[in-house]
């Protein structure tokens, strides 16, 4: 009953719901939360003043879901206080906050989510990593190369991540490097990230992925080595071809498509034909 009162006052979208939904977020029950947060959300405006409000109440759950609140309702008058909750005792509330901050994406929350990447707690660490990449400042780069060096893999993993959507060639040679890091997932996202950025420094590297004991890996490579578009890649693309894994052969075949014009699919005859004719690749 309380859920789809919640859900009823979001649908009505009045303004003197506001309070009443908002004392309600340290309601229990989850799915109470949630149900009032979403209310919230769609009455919309009028509820940013409060909710900023409750970010300093001294109940914990309290502020994880005006944080949360807020950042879906994109507003940047959140921000300043937004940054302020990156320092709270809790680490939900410190993650909620720079998830929020992701969402808004106001520049001016960049520098206190690098401080962020040092962060004691490892999921801290990982969204603001990932809320960084969102907002593509480039005075995140060099932190977030220096954080690629971090001791958990999925930090390393979302730091890769948020380098790829900034898109900075300054990431380029340490990404390269990262290319050999003991997990696959690390490497998986690093291969993606060069292809994102787009730097013909990352061919070569990008060419060796394709030997990778992971098929993620591989497909990545391939999928890289097509956004790329240098043409060193096409031989050893057409012999990715053979590889035993479907996802591998597919994505090798559409990266030359990309890089030679020509669509051939995974016809390797064709291909090994087409190179023939076209020794200059």
């Amino acid at each position: 009953m309380r859920v789809n009162a919640a859900k009823a006052l979001g649908e009505i979208r009045d303004d003197r719901a506001v309070d009443p939904l908002i004392r309600t977020l340290q309601d229990n029950n989850e799915m109470m939360r949630e149900s009032t947060s979403e209310a919230l959300v769609k009455i919309g405006d009028a509820a940013i003043d409060p909710l900023i409000i409750i970010l300093s109440d001294s109940n914990e759950v309290m502020r994880q879901y005006a944080a949360l609140t807020l950042g879906e309702l994109r507003d940047s008058r959140a921000t300043e206080s937004l940054i302020m909750l990156l320092k709270d005792q809790d680490d939900m509330v410190r993650w909620n906050a720079a998830l929020s901050l992701g969402k808004i994406k106001d520049p001016r929350a960049v520098e206190p989510l690098i401080s962020a990447l040092r962060d004691t707690d490892k999921n801290v660490r990982i969204v603001a990593a990932v809320t960084l990449g969102i907002i593509s400042d480039s005075r995140a780069v060099e932190p977030l190369i220096m954080s690629l060096k971090n001791e958990k893999k999925e930090v390393r993993t979302d730091v890769a991540f948020a380098l790829g959507k900034i898109r900075d060639t300054r990431a380029v040679q340490p990404l390269i490097k990262t290319l050999q890091d003991e997990s696959e997932l690390v490497r998986e996202q690093v291969a993606k990230s060069l292809g994102e950025i787009g730097n013909n420094q990352a061919t070569i590297p990008l060419i060796k992925s394709l030997k990778d004991p992971n098929s993620g890996v591989r497909e990545k490579a391939a999928w890289a080595l097509g956004e790329i578009k240098d043409e060193q890649a096409i031989k050893p693309l057409i012999e990715a071809l053979n590889d035993k894994f479907a996802s591998v052969r597919v994505v090798a075949a559409v990266a030359l498509e990309k890089i030679t014009g020509k669509s051939y699919g995974e016809d390797k005859d064709r291909w090994h034909n087409w190179l023939q004719k076209n020794k200059t690749y």
